[in-house]
């Protein structure tokens, strides 16, 4: 409403276009992706190549959200990166790309934001950067970078909001490098996490399965009775 109202007053283009991308903003963020984008394409007068990157990247998630990947991927030349950018729009960018098939340019905007922020200032900013290295570190997981993989998912605090599944990756990143043991740490760690997590619930499985590829066969089926029966429990 208040944003409506300001619509009436502004006397420039550029207010009427913050106060638009605003309001669609408000639309996407409660689930309305069709009214957002209709907005963004029908009310703000700015050209598309010089509009700010966070007005395209609404777009792009717009589009994104209903489906619409060619057009969401027709979109992502005109997107700039500004070093100046706040984390939150380089972040959400990051993740865009992602969805849109094109990692390589999200690792590249992940990788700088971790080099860049190092010291964030309040809890938003440390979940942005957790979130950065789960992503870059489940990036180069994929791609066998597993010494990168670890570096980076190691990054991550310990009690954050993705700890979880960073703990899940950088077991991965051990195994896959030959260092099974070394994988039971975080995913025991896991073990004592809250069972309605899907990563602990994996880990629950992985670690009998470690105990399997190195001999220990006993322990091996003890894990996985014990795995049995708190699965049956919790069904």
């Amino acid at each position: 409403a208040i944003f409506r109202e300001l619509l009436a007053d502004y006397s420039s283009a550029a207010g009427a276009d913050e106060a638009w991308y605003q309001l669609a903003r408000i639309h996407y963020q409660r689930g309305h992706a069709a009214h957002a984008l209709e907005i963004l394409e029908s009310r703000i007068q700015q050209p598309r190549e010089a509009r700010p990157a966070e007005y395209l990247l609404l777009q792009i998630l717009c589009q994104v959200r209903l489906g619409n990947v060619d057009q969401a991927q027709a979109l992502t030349p005109y997107l700039k990166l500004d070093p100046a950018e706040s984390l939150l729009v380089r972040f959400n960018m990051g993740t865009a790309l992602t969805q849109l098939g094109q990692p390589r340019r999200a690792a590249d905007i992940f990788s700088d934001i971790l080099a860049e922020y190092q010291n964030p200032q309040n809890e938003v900013d440390k979940t942005l950067l957790d979130r950065s290295a789960l992503a870059l570190g489940i990036h180069y997981l994929r791609n066998d970078q597993l010494q990168l993989a670890r570096q980076t998912l190691e990054q991550i605090r310990l009690y954050g909001p993705v700890a979880n599944r960073g703990l899940l990756a950088l077991g991965w990143t051990h195994f896959r490098s030959q260092r099974q043991q070394d994988a039971l740490t975080p995913w025991l760690e896991l073990n004592e996490r809250s069972l309605t997590d899907p990563a602990v619930q994996e880990s629950l499985l992985n670690v009998p399965y470690v105990f399997e590829q190195l001999g220990a066969l006993q322990d091996a089926l003890d894990g996985y009775q014990s795995a049995y029966q708190i699965f049956l429990n919790q069904r």
